[in-house]
């Protein structure tokens, strides 16, 4: 789950990618086996200022989102919340169609700029999908284009794989254009 500490780990990690320009992919997963993020740590919830703590997810991610390299989120497991907007803000969406795995905003907000990045993909239905709070199994996510692919688990290393391939036979850098719509 994403709290203040967690986004300054990420925002450090971004710095020291961002100027490496031997890399041409960046596979954003979880370390545990059990979720790819589940949203928002409860800590998150108790911050003081919480304009300040949305304004600093959203700088963190765009930086994410402005990488001069492919990014690719490999998500297993719950992506819900800050986390579905983590994933959201790489270039690619990858996703292990297991049981648990669920993709949505079951609290009904964005805080990070994730509700943006979903209008793109998904056009005027992102607004009615952000407020039914549903969630999303991986392969309806893809059949609604918001994951790139879905694939069983048996075969997520092969398709992880497979896709990287793809991604070093196309050219190097990702088309940028800064996006600050609806940032605080």
């Amino acid at each position: 789950a994403l709290h203040a500490p967690r986004l300054a780990e990420l925002d450090d990690a971004l710095a020291a990618l961002e100027a490496n320009i031997f890399l041409s992919a960046l596979v954003v997963r979880s370390a545990k086996p059990f979720g790819f993020c589940a949203g928002l740590h409860p800590d998150a919830a108790r911050v003081s200022d919480r304009g300040a703590f949305a304004a600093r997810g959203q700088r963190v991610l765009a930086r994410l989102g402005a990488l001069p390299f492919a990014t690719v989120a490999f998500v297993e497991g719950p992506c819900l919340g800050a986390g579905f907007e983590l994933a959201l803000w790489c270039d690619h969406r990858l996703c292990a169609a297991t049981p648990a795995t669920l993709l949505g905003f079951p609290d009904r907000v964005t805080c990070f700029g994730g509700g943006n990045r979903l209008r793109k993909l998904a056009g005027r239905r992102a607004d009615a999908f952000i407020e039914s709070g549903a969630t999303l199994s991986g392969r309806e996510a893809r059949a609604l284009g918001l994951v790139d692919r879905a694939f069983c688990a048996r075969r997520a290393k092969i398709e992880l794989r497979t896709f990287l391939d793809e991604l070093e036979r196309r050219p190097r850098s990702p088309d940028r254009v800064p996006d600050e719509t609806g940032f605080a």
